[in-house]
């Protein structure tokens, strides 16, 4: 069969090549919680992006108004945009390709929320993320 998979998750569709990107089955709990929040009328920033993992459990469940994906890896990008365009997002979320030290340099206070999802840490961009907050944002 094709390695294209597409399937829904709490309300959300996922598409991506499953020969070329993992899917976390096991960060099903964070999903859900992340989808739970109220980010209504919210820019956040999402740093390591993925296939959308938590970024579209934003803007389809917890209402946050625009999200900035930030991803390096190819496949996990077409993985994110064929999610988004599924998904109906395509008008709020912006990727950002490249690596996100640099790719967060241009979002310097816009963001309402930074999500820093990477696992075993995100250290290398906190202070990029906390320069991405506005003056209100945190």
């Amino acid at each position: 069969g094709s390695p294209h998979v597409q399937f829904s998750d709490h309300g959300v569709v996922f598409a991506f090549d499953a020969s070329r990107v993992m899917f976390s089955s096991g960060n099903i709990t964070e999903r859900r919680r992340i989808g739970a929040m109220n980010m209504q009328g919210e820019v956040v920033v999402d740093a390591y992006a993925g296939v959308g993992y938590y970024t579209f459990h934003m803007l389809v469940n917890a209402g946050a108004a625009h999200v900035h994906a930030c991803e390096i890896n190819p496949a996990s990008l077409a993985g994110l945009k064929a999610g988004a365009k599924a998904n109906n997002l395509l008008n709020r979320l912006t990727v950002h390709a490249g690596d996100n030290a640099l790719t967060l340099e241009k979002l310097r206070g816009t963001a309402d929320r930074c999500h820093l999802g990477l696992l075993p840490s995100s250290e290398p961009v906190w202070e990029a993320c906390m320069l991405a907050l506005k003056p209100t944002g945190g």
